[in-house]
């Protein structure tokens, strides 16, 4: 089959943007190679104004709009120590691509110049393309040597067989947060923790932080310190860097060849934004 595009990635930023090009008519190809510990693991797809509000209107405008295009944007309320916020959420589950509009395999080598691509796949397999995004995240320098990522590893719990009354915000420590909500598929909770280096010490110390959050809170369901309650689910991943890119890296760094990452802790705002950008850019 004849592609005009091929995503790399099919976490936030590949989902997205295979959703902006294929809603402009392009026929794409999203290849992802599994790879654990992926930044999207964790994610919760919240955006509070605060935490966007810097990088500006002429990037979080667009990108909003694009996001409730795409996938749709709700308003939750959260309870703060100073009253209500409004946090904006986009369901993950609606964000990433389904198994099947996705190829599973890695891509082992890019050969090409000026807008013709030839991708190379494990086992041999050659596809070539005039349009080609890598958004693969922490592993972005494998196949496009030239951009440097960093990345720092992060940690959320998920408890599918719980739910709380009211969607919360509580600081823990400067600019740290723990925050949890009902995402649909259970309680989810995160403290922002995100640390270059990563240990099971950081790991515990997050869960406990997170699990007496909530014990002060009216959490519905099999009490979460009780012997008998259900397993938690640990979601871990690396989130990708990008030194003084804002809200991203979204670069042309050959002609035909895009690389979107370096959303850090504003992925989704930052995916969507490439998103629309990217559209605007190869029309």
């Amino acid at each position: 089959m004849k592609y005009d595009a091929v995503v790399i990635g099919a976490g936030i930023f590949g989902s997205l943007i295979t959703r902006a090009l294929r809603a402009s008519g392009r026929n794409v190809l999203t290849v992802d190679a599994k790879y654990k510990n992926a930044g999207s693991a964790p994610a919760a797809c919240l955006m509070r104004p605060g935490w966007f509000s810097s990088l500006g209107k002429d990037v979080y405008e667009p990108a909003l709009k694009k996001l409730d295009e795409l996938v749709g944007v709700r308003d939750l309320q959260f309870k703060t120590p100073v009253g209500n916020t409004t946090v904006h959420w986009c369901d993950p589950k609606q964000v990433l691509l389904d198994q099947n509009e996705v190829l599973v395999g890695a891509v082992t080598q890019i050969i090409g110049t000026a807008g013709q691509w030839l991708l190379y796949r494990s086992g041999g397999e050659q596809i070539r393309i005039p349009l080609l995004v890598v958004a693969t995240g922490i592993w972005t320098k494998t196949l496009v040597p030239e951009v440097e990522v960093t990345s720092q590893a992060g940690v959320a719990w998920l408890r599918p067989a719980n739910i709380i009354e009211q969607p919360f915000i509580r600081v823990w420590a400067p600019y740290k947060q723990i925050v949890a909500f009902n995402r649909g598929d259970g309680l989810w909770a995160g403290d922002g923790l995100a640390l270059r280096t990563w240990s099971d010490a950081y790991e515990n110390a997050s869960r406990e932080r997170c699990d007496n959050a909530l014990l002060r809170r009216s959490v519905l369901g099999p009490s979460i310190n009780s012997p008998k309650a259900p397993e938690v689910v640990k979601l871990f991943g690396y989130r990708p860097y990008v030194k003084d890119a804002k809200p991203c890296l979204l670069k042309e760094v050959r002609k035909g060849l895009w690389v979107a990452t370096g959303g850090a802790k504003n992925g989704t705002l930052a995916a969507g934004w490439c998103a629309d950008q990217i559209v605007r850019r190869v029309t």
